[in-house]
């Protein structure tokens, strides 16, 4: 009803795709709108924190998967574990995790979909208008699970000009990308893009691991019938058929190796010195996901209305050994949303958004783990979860330069779980099985295992909102302070009741300031920030009712991190222009105290350990560390050089990434801190006078530096196995357009 009768309105200005803004000279520096706050609007007008790459950023540097963002975003660390899991943690708040069950603290929206699975992101990253990474809790106008921020990808949508675009890409690991748009303008009111991308690479481990084989494609129909309507509908498919993500025993069984794999001889005898089972070669990633929607932008009397509903599925398939055991997981997701806000003009002297949003997820999930020591197997047929909200926010400008704002967001997640786990029952006698499985668990003795149902039904509600005031300086600098508050949902994990987790909370304070020099050739942001992080989700081996243990999540404690980002950009001439990016943060937890299993002996940790009353379970209190993947300092410095001939401009860039030591665990043992680092990327390109195509040759991580992303303690032999970020690659890129 709303689509039909936007159609036959006619008013206002057609809404483009929003694009970068042209710069006014040779010498100043783009602007790049952003849509951050549910609207257009410049970077350098939105008083947040917020990294956007263009699509020419993310072509140079060859942002393909989603580890690969956090190349350009110091304060984003993205992590795809095997399984096809992506873990994605914000100035170190995220979800380190391999609970099923459990959400992301760092949001990701597809085209303004809310995406619930991060292994969704795999196989759609290509034909993009941009990237948004927005730092800190989005708790008005995201809402739930955007703890830490929200990662924004905005696909290229069909414009009323006919054209498209090939490139084609060959490099070392095998490396082979084609990828590829088609845009047909059928009138001056309808166009249709298809786009599409393979991309395949051998793995990174010297046993196969870590490789890429993943085909994708888009197909969006846009509809402008009239000024006041715009309407976009899409589908997208994605396959991904690899053997999967890998991870190696740390520190390095070899140092000179640093990415043999754990399934070759040298890892392999590990495990059989220590009486387990090996890591194989045998690892599979089998990952499909599908997506549709719709965007209706309609321009009304009394404000732009927007509805956006969207179905997305995924098909998870895997066999791996990151953890450094046997792990088999298959699961199913099938999610459908629908939000719909309504905006007033921003030139108004109050200036709002309201909308309401509606989540439905329905997953499936069948996990079997095999630890050699002791297994699980873990069957949840159904776990459904529904989420509402309603919000707003407003902007007055109380005067010419000064604008106060606030929002507000009431949700509310429902959750229920079904299931059933089976484990092998403790090293007691046969006459004690009813004592240690009892009803509702059942035991089979000739089989020696415990069957017991696992059952959940939570409501969890939170109300977030968020302050802000802005002023102008100049119409070139903005001063900016922000309170907002965040949450992320609670949950289960495999265990009799008691088996809930609460949701945690997030409260931020920024002062921020934007700015143009030089006419506009010099650009410094900077933003300080103060977060209050409390009831964090740690998941880790404890114990579990009826008997046994296993991956639980429970709230664990509060944290507090401060720091400092500063962003610079400085085109001295029409041919150079120098970026830099530097973060400095302090981060400590106040309280990080939770149980652990002894089953297979005493936990792998530097935090203080003391006993309990319940046998096989420790206290671990890790209070007063530091958070896991929150470097000191951070950053990088990009030079790019233009050199015009007679035939056309060669464009050349280099890019000097650093980070100081950090950990990527919460045990914060040997092995899991990665010490300070720097990576050299290089790209040089040539484009003829007509602009139709470009031809590229890069060189990424030049020094080859074994970079750890996340790690999990295997618990037999106490060592923690890590997951690794690409070697050192190289390659050409040849892009044409027509």
């Amino acid at each position: 009803m709303i689509v039909a009768s936007a159609w036959a309105t006619g008013a206002a200005a057609r809404q483009e795709a929003a694009t970068p803004a042209a710069p006014a000279a040779d010498t100043a520096i783009a602007e790049i709108i952003v849509t951050a706050e549910r609207r257009d609007s410049s970077v350098q007008k939105t008083a947040a924190a917020i990294s956007a790459l263009t699509a020419a950023q993310l072509e140079r540097q060859g942002v393909t998967q989603p580890q690969d963002i956090s190349k350009a975003v110091p304060a984003l660390k993205i992590a795809t574990g095997g399984g096809g899991y992506t873990q994605l943690a914000i100035r170190g708040i995220g979800t380190l995790s391999g609970n099923a069950y459990s959400e992301q603290a760092v949001a990701s929206n597809l085209d303004g979909v809310y995406v619930p699975r991060p292994a969704e992101v795999n196989g759609v990253l290509f034909d993009l208008d941009r990237i948004e990474v927005l730092k800190g809790p989005q708790g008005t106008l995201y809402g739930r699970n955007a703890t830490a921020g929200a990662i924004n990808i905005i696909t290229r949508k069909p414009s009323f000009t006919t054209g498209g675009d090939l490139t084609l890409e060959a490099g070392n690991y095998n490396q082979r990308r084609v990828q590829g748009a088609l845009n047909l303008a059928l009138s001056d009111a309808v166009a249709i893009r298809f786009s599409g991308q393979v991309n395949r690479h051998d793995g990174y481990l010297s046993d196969g691991y870590d490789d890429a084989d993943e085909s994708a494609a888009r197909l969006q129909l846009r509809m402008a019938p009239n000024d006041a309507v715009d309407l976009t509908l899409s589908i997208d498919h994605a396959e991904v058929d690899a053997h999967g993500g890998g991870a190696v025993q740390s520190p390095f069984v070899d140092p000179g190796s640093p990415y043999t794999g754990a399934s070759t001889a040298a890892g392999q005898a590990i495990f059989v010195a220590a009486g387990l089972k090996p890591v194989l070669n045998d690892g599979y990633l089998d990952l499909k996901t599908t997506g549709a929607g719709a965007t209706l932008n309609w321009k009304t009397g009394l404000g732009t209305l927007t509805v956006i509903p969207a179905y997305r599925k995924m098909d998870l398939d895997t066999r791996q050994y990151a953890p450094g055991f046997l792990l088999e997981d298959s699961e199913t997701s099938r999610s459908r949303s629908l939000e719909a806000r309504l905006a007033s003009p921003t030139d108004a002297a109050l200036s709002w958004i309201v909308g309401a949003f509606a989540f439905a997820e329905d997953q499936t999930t069948n996990i079997f783990t095999d630890q050699s020591v002791t297994y699980s197997r873990v069957i949840a047929p159904k776990l459904d979860t529904r989420s509402y909200a309603l919000f707003g926010q407003a902007t007055w400008r109380a005067t010419d330069q000064l604008r106060l704002t606030a929002g507000v967001r009431a949700s509310r997640d429902e959750k229920t779980l079904q299931g059933t786990r089976l484990s092998p029952l403790p090293a007691v006698p046969a006459a004690a099985y009813p004592a240690v499985c009892p009803s509702p668990a059942t035991f089979s003795a000739s089989a020696g295992t415990c069957t017991s149902p696992i059952a959940g039904d939570a409501t969890f509600k939170k109300t977030t909102w968020k302050i802000a005031a802005e002023y102008d300086l100049t119409p070139s600098n903005l001063l900016y302070a922000n309170l907002g508050t965040g949450f992320k949902a609670g949950g289960f994990y495999s265990s009799l009741a008691p088996n809930t987790f609460q949701p945690e909370n997030l409260t931020a304070t920024a002062i921020g300031s934007k700015n143009r020099f030089l006419d506009n050739r010099l650009q410094i942001n900077a933003e300080a920030f103060y977060w209050r992080y409390k009831d964090k989700q740690v998941t880790h081996l404890g114990p579990v009712t009826p008997s046994g243990f296993d991956l639980i999540t429970e709230n664990a404690g509060k944290a507090t991190l401060y720091g400092l980002e500063v962003d610079m950009i400085w085109k001295p001439t029409a041919n150079d222009q120098i970026s830099a990016n530097l973060q400095y943060e302090h981060s400590r937890y106040g309280s990080f105290v939770y149980n652990q299993s002894t089953t297979t002996g005493a936990p792998t940790t530097s935090c203080k350990v003391s006993a309990t009353t319940a046998a096989s379970v420790v206290l671990v209190d890790c209070s007063g560390h530091r958070l896991a993947l929150a470097p000191t300092w951070s950053g990088g410095v990009t030079y790019s050089r233009g050199f015009d001939l007679g035939s056309g401009r060669v464009e050349a860039e280099i890019t000097e990434r650093f980070e100081s030591s950090y950990w990527v665990g919460d045990e914060q043992v040997l092995g899991q801190k990665q010490k300070a680092y720097n990576k050299t990327d290089l790209l040089v390109s040539y484009t003829p006078g007509d602009d139709r195509w470009t031809l590229s040759v890069y060189g990424q991580n030049l020094e080859n530096k074994a970079v750890m992303s996340s790690s999990f303690v295997q618990p037999v032999l106490g060592a923690p196995y890590v997951t690794l970020r690409p070697p050192r690659t190289w390659g050409a890129r040849l892009s044409a357009r027509f």
